[in-house]
This record gives C-alpha cells, sequence and structure tokens, in this order.
C-alpha cells in the first residue's frame, strides 16, 4: 500500500524536475518521482541484452567477466547491491557507455548470492576478505597491473568502501559509492519507522536466502530486515545487530580514504533517508581525496535523465575517466 500511494503521488505530480548539484556539475532534468525512476530504468534498460564472457568461482564467490580486453586500459569492478546479480540494469547500463571503450567489466557476487553456503560461515555484509580474494584474482587475470576502479552500489557500496579503508587501497586506484547507508543508527531508526521499506528490503534479502533454505530455515520465517540481520548477526558472534551494523558502517573510515573517493547521493532516496548519509556528504570537507554530489533527484541509483540515458553511470564514467588522466 505504501508503495502504492507513493506511485500514485509522483504520477500526479510533474514528471520532471532539475537535479541540483554540488560542484557546477551539469544539470538535468530528470524525473521527479523515485518509484518512477526505478520503474523507468527497468523498463528502458530491460531492452538491453547482456551476456557475460567468463565465470569464474572463487570459494562460493562468483566473478562475471562482462567484458574482457587484451589491452585494457582500466578494469570496472562492480559490487550490486543486496540481492543483485551480474545483470542487473545499472550493470546493463554501462554497456552503452563502454561498448566502445578499452576496458575491462567484471561483476563480483558475494557468498550465497548464487552458490551453497556452510552453516559454520556464513556470509556477513561486513565481509572484506572475499573482496580482497576476487580482487587478487582479477589482478592475475588482467595479467598486467591496470588501474581497477571499485564501483558498489547501495550495500556493495559499503562493502567497496569498507574495504578500500582497511585492506585494498593499494590494490585499487579509485572507488565509487553509489546510495549507501553510511549512519547505521539512524538507518536502524528509519526502518523502524517505515515498516514497508523493511518489508521491501527483506524480500530482497529472503531472495538470496532461498538459494540455501536449510541454512537460512529461521531467518526465513521473518519478514523484516531488521529481524532477518537480527539473527544472521546472533549467529555470526555479534551482541547485537547495532554492533552487527557498525562493522559495516563506512563513515569512519572514509574520513581517512586515502584514494580517490565518489561519494552519490539522492535526496528523495526511499530506501536509505538522507539523514543516514548525511554526514557523509560533508566528508569531502575534512578529506581531500573525497568528491561528494548530492542531488535533490533520482531515487534508488536511478538517476534517468530527459534524455533516456542513465545519468548515475555516465557522471560515474566521467569521474573514472578524469581520475584515469590524472594518473598518466
Amino acid at each position: 500500500m505504501f508503495f502504492l500511494s507513493r506511485f500514485l503521488i509522483e504520477i500526479l505530480t510533474c514528471p520532471f524536475k532539475t537535479i541540483n548539484e554540488k560542484y557546477g556539475f551539469d544539470c538535468h532534468r530528470i524525473f521527479k518521482g523515485p518509484l518512477l525512476q526505478a520503474i523507468y530504468s527497468t523498463y528502458k534498460f530491460s531492452r538491453i541484452k547482456i551476456e557475460y564472457i567468463k565465470k569464474q568461482h572463487i570459494n562460493n564467490k562468483t566473478l562475471y567477466w562482462i567484458k574482457k580486453e587484451p589491452n585494457a586500459q582500466l578494469t570496472l569492478f562492480i559490487l550490486p547491491g543486496l540481492g543483485g546479480s551480474w545483470d542487473e540494469i545499472y550493470i546493463k547500463s554501462w554497456l552503452s557507455i563502454i561498448h566502445d571503450k578499452n576496458y575491462n567489466m567484471v561483476v563480483m557476487l558475494r557468498r550465497g548470492n548464487e552458490s551453497n553456503v556452510d552453516p559454520a560461515n556464513l556470509p556477513s555484509h561486513a565481509d572484506i576478505n572475499d573482496i580482497d580474494e576476487c580482487i587478487n584474482r582479477v589482478i592475475v587475470e588482467t595479467s598486467e597491473r591496470i588501474p581497477i576502479y571499485g564501483i558498489g552500489y547501495s550495500a556493495g557500496g559499503n562493502h567497496i568502501s569498507k574495504y578500500a579503508c582497511i585492506i585494498g587501497n593499494n590494490k585499487l586506484n579509485g572507488i565509487v559509492n553509489i546510495s549507501t547507508c553510511n549512519d547505521v543508527e539512524k538507518m536502524i531508526s528509519h526502518l523502524r519507522a517505515n515498516k514497508d521499506v523493511d518489508k521491501y528490503l527483506a524480500e530482497i534479502t529472503k531472495k538470496v536466502l532461498r538459494m540455501n533454505p536449510d541454512v537460512y530455515e529461521t531467518e526465513l520465517r521473518y519478514n523484516t530486515i531488521l529481524e532477518i540481520d537480527s539473527s544472521i548477526a546472533k549467529r555470526k558472534g555479534y551482541d547485537n545487530i547495532q554492533s552487527y551494523y557498525k562493522d559495516m558502517e563506512t563513515f569512519t573510515c572514509l574520513q581517512t580514504a586515502t584514494i580517490p573517493t565518489l561519494l552519490l547521493l539522492s535526496k528523495d532516496d526511499f530506501v536509505i533517508p538522507l539523514e543516514a548519509t548525511y554526514d557523509a556528504i560533508y566528508l569531502d570537507k575534512i578529506n581531500s581525496n573525497i568528491t561528494s554530489i548530492v542531488t535533490d533527484h533520482g531515487g534508488h541509483y536511478a538517476f534517468i535523465d530527459k534524455d533516456d540515458k542513465h545519468w548515475l553511470n555516465h557522471k560515474i564514467h566521467d569521474w573514472i575517466v578524469n581520475q584515469y588522466n590524472k594518473n598518466l
């Protein structure tokens, strides 16, 4: 009911709205409503065909090579959002941007996303050693040391940011953090106050958990993400959900990030509220390695402009090219 009423409100309001940005980037006119953003982007990019050229299993994790060039300039290492797959719409949209570029593009799926899970070693949102193992494989696969840029959508942004700050700052040349929660306590408060969002995230999570129904028998009985994560946190040895979420929080480590970092947020993100990312908006004031872009509209990593372009990924690509050219 919550999402239906939101959708009807968006339909009845002005369909276009100008983005307001910091740092003088060009403004675009995009769909105003965050749900319209999500629905339209799904329609737009569902028509794009995507295939992988190579699939690698690495200890219950999976790498999908979407693009692999013999003498590539750089590699895009992508971490999807919660329950995301290798063929998500925001990954499809990259093909229209880099189809004629000399880039590699590889997508990492975390443990449990499509493989069996060891009950004694459940995957966690706070795991970063898994990413390191996959990054090391990417380095080997590319045969020579070319720049690697990590791109994380939603929960994937938490993972790549934490990894870069703790382990991978000498393996990645830059990271992009999109529509990501940076303040766990405020996110928990948001979920408790917005039951529909809580249940929405729970359904996405349960889609993954159903791949291992025997392992996640207890969690599959729950209907909210807070209940599911509380159960997983307990099994992982955390005292409570707060300590579990705190372990995956990125705000503190981003303050000392040593590699170029781009943060992209929308004020009308209906999944991650602005208050859960607000402090991150100003990280560029205390760390010169960080660039923050905050738009008024765009939803949860949708950001479609009037020219039917995925404004988000075009902006990310421009930033990566700029960082790459600085290091030539």
